[in-house]
């Protein structure tokens, strides 16, 4: 797959993607398939897409495979989540970072474990590219919230 263009949506991430196909979708499409140029590309949201910043993740399919996909109907949004979780797996996608709904940073990767481990690793080394740039009272801001969401997690389990 090409790559994606600096401000482009999560699923129209370039002037050359066309022929939308929503499989689900909550205000946003959050699952779906698009055509670049010949090639058939799933795409998916890592997470969720309610904050500023979201990861989304793409895969080009064989031509059988999409072919077997235009008919094919999911019971449930969970039997949706296991279909694609599978169709990543193993495979090479391109992550993108997108902010307000604007892809701006994207990298291919391997999804050796799952989606969201290779969003973990993608948003870990986009950070650090970034870190010799940031201020440290900007930093400490950042380790703060990261602290936050970690104790806040803890709260919640006891």
């Amino acid at each position: 797959m090409a790559s994606a263009r600096c401000g482009g949506l999560p699923w129209s991430p370039s002037d050359q993607a066309r022929d939308l196909d929503v499989w689900h979708q909550y205000e946003v499409p959050l699952v779906g398939t698009f055509m670049w140029g010949k090639q058939t590309v799933l795409f998916t949201v890592v997470g969720d897409a309610n904050g500023h910043v979201s990861i989304w993740a793409y895969i080009d399919l064989a031509e059988e495979q999409a072919t077997e996909l235009r008919d094919l109907e999911f019971e449930s949004e969970d039997e949706l989540r296991r279909f694609v979780a599978t169709a990543f797996s193993g495979r090479k996608a391109l992550l993108a970072l997108a902010r307000d709904l604007c892809v701006g940073e994207w990298s291919p990767v391997t999804v050796e474990q799952d989606l969201t481990h290779s969003a973990i690793t993608f948003v870990q080394d986009v950070v650090k590219s970034r870190d010799d740039h940031i201020d440290p009272a900007t930093r400490l801001r950042a380790d703060l919230a990261a602290a936050d969401v970690v104790i806040s997690h803890e709260f919640a389990q006891a």
